[in-house]
C-alpha cells in the first residue's frame, strides 16, 4: 500500500461539481478507481453535517483504517470559508454537498443530506457508520435502529443549542443514539464523564485529538538570534486575542509573530483588524499573516520553523479543553514548546509534562514575561521541545489514542 506521506492535495475548486439542478454538489476526494479498491475488506461510512477536512481526527482515523484494508467513504458539507481539503489516499473517497444558509433552504439542505446519507448506506452496505457531529446523530440513530450496522458517535464538542422543537429533538436524538451506538468517542476525560451523565451512554472511550505519528515533523533549523511565535487554526478574538499586539510591542525587536488559518463565520474581517492594529503599533514588519494552508502537511512544515506555539484563550472555554484541542499537540509534533493559559487544567495536562509555560492572555505584560523567559533560556526551550516530541511518540499520537476504537470496530 502507498505510504501515508506520499500524497497530493486535491483542489476544492476542481473537487466540487454542481449538479445541473443546482440543489447540491458532490466532491470526489480521490480517483474513481479508489471506490473499487479493498472490496474484500470492511467498509466504513463517515457522516458529518460539516466539512470533514476541518476535523483532523477524522482524517487520521481514515488513514489508519484505510492502511488496515478498510474502504473509507466520507459524506459531508462543503465549507465555504476554508481552504482545507482532504488529501486523496488509496481506499478513501468523499462526497460533499452544498449547504444553503437561508432558513427554508437550510431545512431542505438537511433533508437532502439525510436522504443522501441513507442512500449511501444502502448502496455501500457499510460495516460501520461513523457519525461525528450533532446534526449527524439523528441519521446514525435511524440507521442503528433499522439495520444491524455498527455505529459510532464521535462528539468533538458538546452541542450549544437554543430553545425550540428542533433543538429539543436533536438533544433527544443525541441521547438515544449515545445509548444505542456500538461505541461513543469523546476527546477528553472530564467531557466523557459529563457525556455519560447527560446521555446514559455505557460504551464510551476517550481519544485525545493528537496527531498521527506520520505527522511528526523534523524541526527546521532555527536561527538563535531571533524568536518566532506561531499560531494556526481558526482566527477569532477568543483564540487569537488582540492583547498579543500589545505584548509584541513590549518585547524586543528580535521577536516576531507569524500566524496562519481561517476566519470563523462570525469573525470575518478579524485578520485585517488584527494586522491594522499591528501596523498602528509599528509592528507591521514583525507580525505576519501567512494565509490558509490547504495542505495540512505544508502547514505543519511551516510551523516547525517557529520557536513557540501559542494556545491562548481570551476567556474561559465553555467546557474542559486540554486534550480535546488538537492545536497544542500539533505544535509539539512540530518541535514547538507551548505558551498556554495559566490555569490548573492546562498546567496539569501540559505544564506537568514539562512542555509549556502559562500566562494570563488578558494581560499583555504577562504574555511578554513568558515569551521573554523562552527568549532568554534557549537551552531549556529546546529541551521542552524535545520532551514534547517524545510525548507525541510515546502516547500523544492518534495511533495510541484511537486503538480502542479500532479494536471495537474490528470485533
Amino acid at each position: 500500500m502507498e505510504s501515508l506521506d506520499q500524497t497530493k492535495p486535491f483542489s476544492r475548486r476542481d473537487a466540487v461539481e454542481t449538479h445541473a439542478a443546482g440543489t447540491d454538489a458532490v466532491s470526489s476526494c480521490a480517483p474513481e478507481s479508489i471506490s473499487r479498491e479493498n472490496t474484500a475488506g470492511k467498509t466504513i461510512l463517515f457522516v458529518q453535517y460539516t466539512d470533514p477536512a476541518l476535523y483532523p481526527p477524522l482524517e487520521r482515523a481514515a488513514w489508519m483504517l484505510a492502511a488496515a484494508g478498510w474502504r473509507v467513504r466520507f459524506i459531508g458539507i462543503a465549507a465555504e470559508n476554508s481552504a482545507l481539503t482532504l488529501a486523496p489516499r488509496p481506499g478513501i473517497s468523499c462526497r460533499l454537498l452544498r449547504h444553503r444558509s437561508d432558513p427554508v433552504s437550510r431545512l431542505l439542505s438537511y433533508v437532502r443530506f439525510a436522504a443522501a446519507c441513507i442512500g449511501e448506506a444502502r448502496r455501500l452496505r457499510p460495516d460501520v457508520v461513523y457519525c461525528s457531529d450533532f446534526r449527524s446523530f439523528p441519521i446514525g440513530l435511524a440507521l442503528a435502529s433499522t439495520t444491524r450496522v455498527k455505529t459510532v458517535l464521535h462528539e468533538h464538542d458538546s452541542p450549544i443549542v437554543g430553545g425550540g422543537l428542533a433543538a429539543s429533538a436533536l438533544l433527544k436524538a443525541r441521547s438515544a443514539f449515545a445509548r444505542r451506538a456500538t461505541l461513543c468517542v469523546i476527546p477528553q476525560d472530564e467531557r466523557a464523564a459529563r457525556f455519560r451523565s447527560a446521555t446514559g451512554a455505557a460504551r464510551v472511550v476517550v481519544a485525545n485529538n493528537c496527531p498521527s505519528l506520520a505527522e511528526l515533523v523534523e524541526p527546521a533549523p532555527k536561527p538563535e538570534d531571533a524568536l518566532a511565535l506561531w499560531y494556526h487554526g481558526s482566527i477569532s478574538p477568543d483564540q487569537f486575542p488582540e492583547t498579543l499586539i500589545e505584548a509584541m510591542r513590549l518585547l524586543p525587536s528580535d521577536v516576531r509573530l507569524d500566524f496562519a488559518g481561517y476566519e470563523t463565520i462570525g469573525n470575518c474581517g478579524y485578520v485585517d483588524r488584527f494586522l491594522g492594529l499591528a501596523d498602528a503599533a509599528g509592528l507591521a514588519a514583525r507580525v505576519r499573516y501567512l494565509g490558509a494552508f490547504p495542505e495540512r502537511a505544508k502547514l505543519l512544515e511551516r510551523a516547525s520553523e517557529a520557536h513557540i506555539g501559542l494556545a491562548l484563550l481570551a476567556r474561559a472555554f465553555r467546557e474542559p479543553i486540554a486534550g480535546a484541542s488538537n492545536k497544542p499537540f500539533d505544535y509539539l509534533a512540530c518541535g514547538l514548546p507551548l505558551l498556554t493559559n495559566d490555569t490548573a487544567e492546562w498546567d496539569a495536562f501540559f505544564g506537568n509534562a514539562g512542555v509549556s509555560l502559562g500566562c494570563d492572555p488578558s494581560r499583555p505584560e504577562d504574555i511578554a514575561r513568558a515569551v521573554t523567559w523562552y527568549r532568554n533560556n534557549p537551552g531549556e526551550r529546546r529541551a521542552m521541545a524535545e520532551r514534547g516530541r517524545q510525548k507525541i511518540r510515546d502516547v500523544w499520537n492518534y495511533e495510541t489514542q484511537f486503538a480502542k476504537v479500532i479494536e471495537a470496530l474490528n470485533a
